[in-house]
């Protein structure tokens, strides 16, 4: 039997959506993960595919690496207008509001490049309140997969009578959000998935979106999990292509996305944030004045040194401190101009760090965080890990509130007449989330 769920105020206010989206792009960085990363790896593709032996599938661990890689291709501004949003209605199965909500889902995935197969599962059920048309939409990224790795949330809400003010229960947390994230997450990988899709894996990706979880009086077996009862049943009755058991035999872990509080917890815990090397650390000079700066600011903007590369932190910090002292001494500045240097190894340098003002981009240096990667990047790219930490760190400004969620990227040369970052890194840049010229 269902244990009953503990009480909820079913009209807990909103807020202001766009603030509270770090939170939730860290909530859908661990959904990229999992969807990502519990798959065999990619060298496994080829025409003819192995029927892996039950458990051979490995979960493998989330580092932070991975979670700050994916944490900078969310697209919170999506995110938030494209799906959240428009699921931010009554969704009680049987409503006009449900319907829009299952149409909505298996819309947007029908127009994504990696081709997902869309089922909307549609049947009849009864309920305290009558017969009922309940919906699930399952999404499939390869049918012929004879393995597959589940994404579900229910996209129902619970049907609570409307308050005295008239509003009715919307269910935000769940489960609105949960099924917003796994689109998002499918639409932020659509190329990588497409790649996955055609190296013709043993594994496949398949989305759950059920209907009808939600008891209209009180939970029980036959009050509760209208959709997840029906699909079970239907799968356990198809086959799968090609023989090799049944759908329900061909799923392997379903992660069910229902309570966020713990994802959240999790990543607030990690931060999600890189390894910066303060002052001290590196061996900096002290600043000989300072401003402090308003946060969260809205600009991110990249540059690179126009110096020597380095390849080692040995190198790199011998550096730093070229470019501290050049801009003290030569320049006259308080201190080095930018917020944060970048490695050639990947390790961050702090200059002028989260908080103070930076001298790296006339007009924009109380409103920016200056990022430099060092190095001359005219006709060649930093190395991935420079370019992977560059992006950690922008994602680690937007966790701690030092950025804004919807921040926008620049280069140097976007805000003032300069080479800076360097063509073959400019145009790099210009492919990194949020840019804008």
């Amino acid at each position: 039997m269902c244990p009953r769920r503990a009480p909820r105020n079913p009209r807990t206010p909103g807020g202001s959506p766009i603030t509270r989206l770090p939170g939730l792009l860290l909530g859908a960085a661990l959904l990229t993960g999992a969807g990502i990363f519990f798959w065999p790896s990619p060298g496994e593709g080829g025409a003819k595919r192995e029927i892996p032996k039950a458990g051979a599938i490995q979960n493998k661990a989330l580092s932070s690496q991975h979670l700050r890689q994916v944490v900078s291709e969310i697209d919170t501004k999506r995110l938030w207008l494209s799906f959240i949003q428009p699921m931010l209605i009554e969704r009680v199965p049987g409503s006009s509001g449900n319907l829009l909500v299952r149409k909505l889902i298996s819309g947007h995935l029908q127009t994504l490049s990696a081709g997902w197969s869309v089922d909307v599962d549609e049947f009849d059920s009864v309920t305290p309140r009558g017969t009922l048309p309940f919906g699930n939409v399952i999404a499939t990224l390869d049918p012929s997969a004879p393995r597959r790795v589940v994404l579900a949330c229910h996209l129902d809400s619970k049907w609570f009578p409307p308050d005295r003010q008239g509003r009715v229960f919307i269910g935000a947390t769940d489960s609105a959000v949960p099924c917003a994230l796994i689109l998002e997450v499918v639409t932020s990988l659509d190329i990588r998935l497409r790649q996955h899709k055609n190296k013709g894996s043993s594994v496949t990706l398949q989305l759950l979106f059920l209907d009808g979880e939600e008891a209209f009086e009180e939970w029980s077996e036959t009050d509760s999990l209208y959709g997840a009862r029906h699909l079970a049943q239907r799968m356990e009755e198809e086959p799968m292509p090609g023989g090799g058991g049944t759908q329900l035999d061909a799923i392997e872990p379903i992660i069910m996305l229902r309570f966020l509080a713990v994802l959240f917890a999790l990543c607030a815990a990690a931060q999600c944030c890189p390894t910066i090397l303060t002052k001290a650390q590196w061996g900096g000079r002290s600043p000989t004045c300072r401003t402090a700066m308003a946060t969260p600011v809205t600009y991110a903007i990249i540059h690179h040194t126009a110096t020597g590369a380095c390849s080692t932190q040995s190198a790199c910090t011998s550096q730093a401190k070229s470019i501290q002292n050049y801009h003290i001494d030569g320049n006259g500045w308080c201190d080095m101009g930018y917020n944060f240097l970048v490695g050639g190894e990947g390790t961050i340098y702090e200059g002028r760090g989260w908080t103070s003002v930076g001298a790296h981009a006339p007009n924009y240096n109380s409103n920016s965080i200056g990022i430099s990667l060092i190095g001359t990047f005219t006709s060649a790219n930093p190395t991935s890990a420079a370019q992977t930490a560059a992006k950690n760190l922008i994602a680690c400004g937007v966790t701690k509130g030092y950025i804004k969620s919807a921040y926008i990227l620049k280069g140097h040369r976007n805000v003032t007449a300069t080479e800076c970052p360097g063509n073959t890194f400019y145009n790099t840049v210009k492919t990194w989330p949020r840019f804008q010229a």
